[in-house]
């Protein structure tokens, strides 16, 4: 999800076994064309298309909002999905839609690699005391975001709200399945690393 230009699908075609296969999306158009013409004509089983997603900056033109966007897959057809740096910017109720379609396409066993800025303890304490590169100053609803003129780049998430999204859908939904475990990195550089499994 959010493949842009193939950052993790290219150390992944010296990887994938003839059995395995590669689907990407993003609603980058250029990036994707780049993928296509760098990528999949070389590596064929590595297929990619663009998000027909609302970006006012990336994708104006675009049908669907985050919220309400189908993932063009079947349910069950991955052993595996990466997101890194996609949820830093997505509002909550993308965020739960995202895993709501997550937990769809997973087959049962998969893994969920994705990143985050957890908001914890530590990583408050890191904003007071000036050693984190974000601030995330500007409150907005539910969340705080780091540009008040850019709400959607990016914004952390509570960690219990994160734990809690993983493992079920609101009091309408059904549970999602998806087991997390969080590998933290205080992102006073990077992100947080969440891995989930599917059960």
């Amino acid at each position: 999800m959010g493949c842009g230009v193939g950052r993790m699908a290219v150390p992944l075609t010296g990887y994938l076994s003839p059995k395995g296969s590669y689907e990407g999306f993003d609603i980058v158009p250029a990036a994707i064309a780049w993928c296509v013409r760098s990528i999949t004509r070389r590596f064929p089983r590595f297929h990619f298309q663009v998000a027909d997603l609302y970006n006012k900056t990336y994708n104006p033109a675009g049908r669907y909002r985050a919220e309400d966007y189908p993932f063009p897959y079947a349910d069950g057809s991955f052993d595996f999905v990466i997101l890194t740096s996609v949820f830093t910017h997505l509002l909550p109720e993308d965020l739960d839609h995202y895993l709501d379609e997550i937990g769809r396409v997973c087959a049962p066993g998969a893994r969920v690699f994705a990143t985050f800025f957890l908001l914890n303890p530590e990583s408050e304490a890191a904003i007071a005391q000036g050693r984190s590169q974000h601030t995330f100053a500007h409150p907005r609803g539910a969340c705080r975001v780091e540009h008040d003129d850019i709400p959607r780049m990016p914004w952390p998430t509570p960690r219990n709200r994160c734990a809690n999204a993983f493992s079920r859908g609101d009091s309408t939904s059904p549970p999602r399945g998806l087991r997390k475990m969080v590998r933290p990195r205080a992102w006073t550089s990077f992100q947080d690393i969440v891995v989930a499994v599917k059960h």
